[in-house]
């Protein structure tokens, strides 16, 4: 097999290269999160799978940019770059808002006739069946106090106002874009859905995790996790073994 050319990309990060892998696996970060989160599963991952992580507009690199805060729109945009950078077969993971994401940027995928071997949808309950949390129009303080809450941001920007100050306009997008947002219907995935899930997190019902099974035609399976909304943040070695494990072995030939 020979060696790829990697193709400049602006939603997606290329932590740890692997032009020699046969799958690659996609990650759609939480509210109010950013692709570094990943940077260590680019390495953790068997070396068959190359991890890409998407970098929703502004925060780190993209801090520039201004948000986007409908989520149909953010995954118009990611999908189009995505179905140009992916040059391998894919699986989709998405943690919380990053689930929606994923799913929607699959059903996109799947209309351009690039359905994905796989989405884990991590941390969400299944289109449709959560209600609106209204933190988009929440105070600052309240925006804050519930990402410490969460867990998912470090307190290093939890704790400096003016770095929150520059990060909070993306993550208000992002809630912005959670709060508003419902699925289409007429379509369903045709790819395995994979759930996986803190059994302690506050956020997700198991009933309204397994209706999952309603967004494909394929496979439904849940996985639990000890923890809470961030289990993967502990439960690292874990997750990414379950992972592994359901990234299917790919013939390079079939390309």
């Amino acid at each position: 097999m020979h060696a790829r050319s990697v193709a400049h990309s602006t939603w997606f990060r290329r932590y740890t290269p692997r032009p020699d892998a046969d799958i690659q696996a996609v990650c759609f970060p939480h509210a109010g999160g950013a692709a570094s989160y990943y940077r260590d599963w680019a390495r953790a991952l068997p070396a068959r799978i190359e991890v890409l992580v998407a970098q929703y507009p502004a925060r780190e690199d993209r801090l520039p940019e201004d948000p986007v805060d409908d989520l149909h729109r953010l995954a118009d945009l990611a999908a189009e770059d995505l179905l140009r950078t992916a040059d391998r077969p894919c699986v989709l993971f998405g943690h919380s808002m990053g689930a929606l994401v994923a799913y929607e940027v699959a059903l996109r995928m799947q209309r351009a006739g690039r359905t994905p071997a796989r989405l884990f949808a991590s941390a969400q309950n299944a289109p449709g069946r959560r209600p609106p949390g209204g933190l988009g129009d929440a105070s600052d303080d309240t925006l804050v106090r519930e990402l410490r809450e969460m867990g998912g941001t470090a307190d290093a920007i939890t704790e400096h106002p003016e770095l929150l100050e520059l990060l909070l306009p993306g993550m208000r997008g992002d809630y912005r874009a959670v709060d508003a947002y419902r699925p289409r219907t007429g379509t369903a995935l045709t790819c395995p859905v994979t759930v996986l899930y803190g059994e302690a997190d506050p956020y997700v019902d198991p009933a309204d995790a397994a209706a999952w099974a309603g967004a494909t035609t394929a496979d439904t399976e849940c996985v639990r996790f000890d923890g809470g909304h961030f289990y993967l943040r502990d439960r690292q070695a874990e997750l990414l073994a379950a992972i592994a494990d359901r990234v299917p072995l790919w013939d390079a030939t079939r390309m």
